[in-house]
């Protein structure tokens, strides 16, 4: 696992994102609109 990566962007902010086995993970908070509790937005995919 890499070290936690912060992307910033002027239209959408800052999303939080690591590698996990050569793949990208990107934190479900960060990225889920409107969602009240954010696991509950990836429950079964999580």
């Amino acid at each position: 696992m890499s070290e936690l990566q912060i992307f910033n962007n002027t239209e959408f902010g800052s999303v939080r994102s690591l590698m996990v086995n050569c793949e990208p993970y990107f934190i479900a908070k960060d990225i889920a609109l409107r969602v009240r509790k954010s696991a509950e937005s990836c429950q079964g995919s999580c």
